[in-house]
């Protein structure tokens, strides 16, 4: 619902998306709709401040989630998946654009979005 108080929609596109949950990529301090291509694995988002598609390639391989959370604590969502194979969860530094990978295998996680 619009802060007008009226419901309104988005245009996805053609595909198989997954969706993603409500994050801000542009750092404005507004939700900007996402949704993950799992053909291209490219993740997508409409930014608030351009009002333009974006795409951040995740990169080749199979993920068990996509996600993203501000990891690097500089207002902007950092794009994340994680790798079941070598239990690592990789997130795209959105300040530095370089990918860190944190290890999770010493326990049992459940993903919390």
């Amino acid at each position: 619902m619009s802060s007008t108080g009226t419901w309104q929609g988005l245009y996805m596109g053609p595909g198989s998306y997954s969706m993603l949950p409500a994050s801000d990529f542009d750092g404005d301090g507004k939700i900007d709709p996402a949704q993950f291509d799992i053909s291209s694995q490219v993740l997508w988002y409409k930014g608030s401040i351009s009002s333009t598609w974006q795409g951040i390639y995740m990169g080749s391989g199979t993920y068990n989630y996509v996600s993203g959370c501000d990891f690097d604590e500089d207002g902007k969502t950092d794009p994340a998946k994680f790798d079941p194979s070598m239990q690592v969860l990789w997130y795209l530094r959105s300040s530095t654009s370089t990918w860190q990978g944190v290890d999770m295998s010493a326990g049992i996680y459940e993903v919390v979005s």
